[in-house]
């Protein structure tokens, strides 16, 4: 099963509440046979990150998507890039002001996301939310897990994908601030739409799976999901699995090695030690998901600059 990290972060500045934890609390524990994991995390520089990088170890996620107010705003926000820099225009929740440092000594001076963001903001406004992509976090806490979080999945984590996405005031926030001032039902807020990233693995195995013109089998976890049949259906000349209820995507795989070796050449592509055994019992080869991942994108820039030509 595929693990998702959302965060959010505690109340600052004088507020009550902060929309980024409390949107992320209505979230449920599961969605489409990923585990939800949810956790907050404060808004105090160095020891936010810290909180995260905990939270990953301990769960190991797939992806980590960290959640921030940004009051003022009017949309929910996907950002796109995280700097090494810290600017505090006011101090955090235990007084610390850090102005003109660095985030990470040494560091690049920035990360990009490694999130679909722009797909992302597409299946918000599908499901009527208003949605933009950000080009700047800010210099305050938030940027401050943002950069470090892709630091984690760049130098340690790097099976992890990262992220960062803000949102605005909660309505009832707006009540005490000047006359104008956006702000979105904290149930709005939570309807951000997590599919978006397996949406854009399909497209992306799709395109690998077509230039190099084999056969794939992409698998998805459907076991917590109730009621749920299981499905099967085509993009092309993917076949794209989900697995039914209390059928987890791991004894789908080692069935279909057993039942498909003696006719193909089999990779499988998983992080997950078990079933990296299982697979080499049977006879097949094994990548891990970072390596599948590296390939992909080579030979997506490959197919590109092809076409360019």
């Amino acid at each position: 099963m595929k693990k998702v990290l959302i965060t959010g972060f505690d109340p600052f500045g004088g507020e009550k509440i902060n929309p980024a934890y409390e949107a992320v609390k209505l979230l449920p524990d599961e969605i489409r046979g990923a585990k939800i994991i949810k956790k907050e995390i404060p808004t105090v520089f160095q020891k936010g990150p810290e909180a995260v990088y905990e939270a990953i170890q301990e769960n190991q996620p797939n992806f980590v998507l960290c959640i921030g107010q940004a009051g003022g705003r009017s949309q929910v926000t996907p950002e796109w890039v995280g700097i090494n820099f810290r600017n505090a225009r006011i101090a955090d929740n235990e007084g610390n002001q850090p102005l003109q440092t660095s985030v990470v000594e040494n560091g690049p001076e920035a990360y990009f996301t490694m999130l679909p963001v722009f797909r992302m903001v597409e299946k918000m406004k599908e499901n009527g939310i208003p949605a933009s992509v950000s080009y700047t976090a800010g210099t305050y806490v938030c940027n401050d897990v943002m950069y470090s979080v892709l630091h984690y999945c760049h130098t340690e984590f790097k099976d992890v994908k990262g992220g960062f996405m803000h949102v605005p005031f909660a309505t009832e926030q707006t009540v005490n601030q000047p006359a104008g001032t956006p702000g979105m039902n904290l149930k709005d807020i939570a309807k951000v739409n997590i599919e978006s990233a397996r949406d854009e693995l399909i497209n992306r195995i799709s395109n690998y799976q077509g230039y190099k013109r084999i056969k794939v089998i992409l698998v998805f976890d459907g076991y917590r999901v109730k009621n749920n049949t299981g499905s099967h259906f085509n993009q092309g000349n993917l076949d794209i699995i989900y697995t039914r209820y209390n059928q987890i995507a791991d004894s789908y795989i080692e069935k279909a090695v057993h039942d498909l070796k003696k006719k193909y050449e089999l990779s499988v592509a998983t992080s997950d030690g078990l079933i990296q055994n299982a697979i080499l019992a049977n006879g097949a080869k094994r990548i891990s998901a970072r390596e599948l991942e590296i390939v992909v994108k080579n030979v997506n820039k490959r197919a590109l600059s092809y076409l360019k030509k």
